[in-house]
């Protein structure tokens, strides 16, 4: 990230401060209510990654809103996690299916 961005951009900082807690902690409490989202949506952590490179294509050169950080970053943000935690659960159930029926 250092190399990416160089020291003094504040990227690799913010990335930094989130992931030493993860290495020194053995959990991280959450509310019961927040458990449920926040596994799914860590379940779909790789389907949302694979989804905001098109999205990103759409909305920077598509739609042409890269002008207007304000509208694109939550464009982005909820439509990549909207959109991988759909492909996750297509995933699974077709991974499910393909299961029943290998074993039928």
């Amino acid at each position: 990230a250092f190399l990416d961005y160089g020291s003094l951009s504040a990227r690799p900082w913010w990335l930094a401060a989130a992931l030493v807690p993860l290495l020194f902690l053995p959990s991280v409490p959450v509310p019961a209510r927040l458990a449920g989202p926040i596994l799914r949506i860590a379940a779909a952590s790789y389907f949302i990654y694979v989804v905001h490179v098109p999205l990103h294509h759409i909305v920077h050169f598509e739609l042409h809103l890269s002008d207007r950080p304000v509208l694109s970053i939550p464009v982005m943000i909820v439509g990549s996690v909207i959109g991988g935690l759909i492909f996750e659960a297509v995933w699974s159930l077709a991974i499910s299916r393909f299961k029943q029926w290998r074993t039928a």
